[in-house]
This record gives C-alpha cells, sequence and structure tokens, in this order.
C-alpha cells in the first residue's frame, strides 16, 4: 500500500503541486473507513473534513420534506467529497453515506484552511482545484434535470 503523502500527490485533486504543499496538506489528513450504511456527512452539521474515496462508493442525497432520500449523486473511486468545509459558516448540505465499505482520505478542515490563510498560494491552487470539482458537478446535476425534464 502507498503511504499517505503518495496517496495525496498521485491524486488528481493534487497533481502538479509542489511538495512542500502536498507534505502540508499530508500533514492534515489521515486515511478512514466508513462500513456499509454508514454516513460521511449529515446535512446541517459542522463541515469539519472532506474526503478523497480511495475505495468503495458513497451516495450523496437530499432529504426533502415528508419524503424518502433521494439520491442525486454517486461518488466512487478517486472521487472528492466535500466543499462545504471552504465556505462559512461550514455546514453540510446533503447527506453522504457509503453503500459498500468505503476507504477515504479525511482533511481536517480547519488545518487545510489555516495552512492556506498562511500560503495564500496553496489556498489559491486548491481553491482553483476545487473550483473545478464544484464546476464538474454543477454541469452533471445540469445533465440530470435536462434528462428528467427535457
Amino acid at each position: 500500500m502507498k503511504e499517505l503523502s503518495q496517496l495525496i500527490a498521485d491524486h488528481p485533486l493534487f497533481e502538479g503541486i509542489p511538495l512542500e504543499y502536498t507534505e502540508a496538506l499530508t500533514s492534515c489528513a489521515q486515511e478512514g473507513e466508513y462500513g456499509e450504511g454508514s454516513f460521511l456527512t449529515l446535512s446541517g452539521s459542522s463541515a469539519e473534513t472532506f474526503f478523497i474515496i480511495l475505495e468503495g462508493t458513497v451516495s450523496i442525497q437530499v432529504q426533502p420534506p415528508h419524503n424518502s432520500p433521494i439520491t442525486i449523486l454517486t461518488l466512487g473511486e478517486g472521487d472528492t467529497l466535500g466543499w462545504s468545509w471552504i465556505f462559512p459558516p461550514y455546514a453540510w448540505h446533503f447527506d453522504a453515506h457509503a453503500t459498500s465499505p468505503t476507504k477515504v482520505i479525511a482533511f481536517d478542515a480547519e488545518s487545510v484552511r489555516e495552512k492556506c490563510d498562511q500560503d495564500h498560494e496553496l489556498g489559491y491552487k486548491l481553491m482553483k482545484r476545487i473550483a473545478q470539482v464544484m464546476l464538474d458537478r454543477l454541469v452533471a446535476t445540469r445533465l440530470q434535470l435536462l434528462d428528467l425534464y427535457g
């Protein structure tokens, strides 16, 4: 198994980031595991972590009033989960639960924010990459809506 620092350096979110930034981010990270059915995030709870999924699948759901949860996206190996940690009030907007045994790299959001505040170049590089994840998810949601209502 690869070392945590190598897993982070090899992930597309961090690809090409200078070694000192990879080392800084590794100091904020740890590997974790979630059993099938376990929740990684709960809507309304504090967004203290963000994740890279190493193995398994995670369902992103919304809970409409008086209805069953609706899955809006399923994430898998290599996907990034979470950007609520970037924007105050740092609260999750969705539930995310493991639909199979799932291994992740979990990043402590407060530590990452502190490192980005201390080194604006790191913050800028990371924000550009997270913004790309957000854009990709927005486009995917748009395509789902077109499919649903088209």
